[in-house]
């Protein structure tokens, strides 16, 4: 894992060469590696004002490796592989892509992957914004029917504003080179994700919006 570094300005953004990132204790630390397919969430995990990685991997797991330094001289200890009931969190059918944000409006983080079959799954958080506790997963859908791309696509989300109008549509690289979007539905009075009635189960209400070539 590297990262690179703006040596330009926000608006003429120009790239270091690179640097290796490690982790391990002071003296003995070795390169961050997830193994093939590694996917990228930069988050303050842990609520501590710096910034942490998560990362997916072929695997299917999510690797998490906290910051004990700062910012713009980040310093991880250790690998620490997500939990969920009975064990650790894996993404059925492997690769997994993560993006943490809150998407329920409870105020705590959440997780989002991406897997090979084309999925998005959603872990909901169980446990606080500075110490999450992730749910079993559950089928995002889209008109009522789980996001499940054709074939094994791979599937890369990634959540953000796209048409403007204050709600998170949910865009999907893929496999097929294309990105697809799902955009956003107004719900009266209530947020994008909604529980439903009983059972607690989140479903995204988004609306297919056509598949946009990348």
């Amino acid at each position: 894992m590297e990262q690179y570094l703006n040596v330009g300005t926000e608006q003429s953004p120009a790239f270091d060469g690179g640097t290796l990132l490690e982790f391990g204790p002071a003296g003995s630390k070795d390169p961050i590696d997830v193994g093939y397919r590694a996917t990228v969430a930069v988050t303050d995990w842990d609520h501590n004002g710096v910034q942490d990685l998560l990362l997916g991997a072929y695997d299917g797991k999510f690797h998490l490796y906290l910051n004990t330094g700062t910012n713009a001289a980040p310093d991880f200890l250790e690998e620490t592989i997500l939990e969920g009931p009975g064990g650790p969190l894996i993404a059925p059918s492997w690769r997994s892509s993560p993006v943490v944000m809150d998407l329920d409006g409870d105020g705590r983080k959440d997780l989002l992957a991406g897997n090979t079959d084309g999925q998005i799954l959603l872990y909901r958080n169980q446990g606080t914004d500075n110490t999450p506790s992730f749910s079993a997963y559950h089928d995002v859908t889209a008109d009522g029917v789980a996001i499940d791309l054709p074939g094994s696509p791979r599937s890369r989300p990634s959540v953000a504003d796209w048409t403007g109008d204050g709600l998170p549509d949910l865009l999907v690289g893929a496999g097929d080179g294309k990105v697809h979007l799902f955009q956003s539905v107004p719900e009266p009075a209530s947020f994008v994700l909604l529980a439903t009635a009983g059972i607690g189960v989140l479903s995204w209400h988004i609306r297919r919006r056509g598949r946009h070539r990348a």
